[in-house]
């Protein structure tokens, strides 16, 4: 019976979902207009479904201590996402996903939810935590601006005549 509440139930939240990436969207666009990120993310998916098992939920401390509320977000992310559960580190919950099939490819692929496509989430400050072979890395924009500044200098000095 839980199998066959679950599809309406994640179409309306896929649904939700959309509508938050909207403000999601409009709210990077401003952000990143007043703050440049410590660090940009490069490099595309190489399929190896690494980032699909070991994934860490982070949840705020007063949701951890409490050991209802915890129990809840467990259930909560196992339904939500069809995630199963493994274990629980500090402030993550540690799951796997039971859409990863055996040739390492997602079953839902087209239809996977927001925390599947925007991995690894690009932050203002700090980075995502990368799965091993998964094809991102991370370059420092402050080296980048550095190089930039060093490189307008020398053209500056290039062109300075006495």
């Amino acid at each position: 019976m839980i199998h066959i509440a679950r599809f309406p139930v994640q179409a309306l939240l896929w649904v939700w979902e959309y509508i938050l990436e909207g403000f999601e969207r409009l709210s990077y666009k401003i952000q990143s207009q007043s703050v440049t990120p410590q660090y940009k993310r490069l490099g595309q998916c190489q399929g190896t479904g690494n980032c699909c098992e070991g994934i860490g939920i982070k949840l705020p401390k007063p949701v951890i201590k409490n050991t209802v509320t915890k129990e809840i977000a467990k259930k909560w992310y196992g339904f939500r996402f069809n995630f199963e559960f493994i274990k629980d580190e500090e402030e993550h919950l540690i799951y796997n996903c039971r859409y990863l099939k055996e040739n390492r490819r997602c079953q839902i692929y087209r239809f996977r939810p927001k925390l599947c496509r925007d991995h690894p989430k690009q932050l203002a400050f700090g980075k995502s935590h990368l799965a091993k072979g998964c094809g991102y890395h991370y370059e420092s924009t402050r080296k980048n601006r550095i190089r930039s500044l060093v490189n307008e200098a020398k053209e500056a000095d290039k062109s300075f005549k006495v």
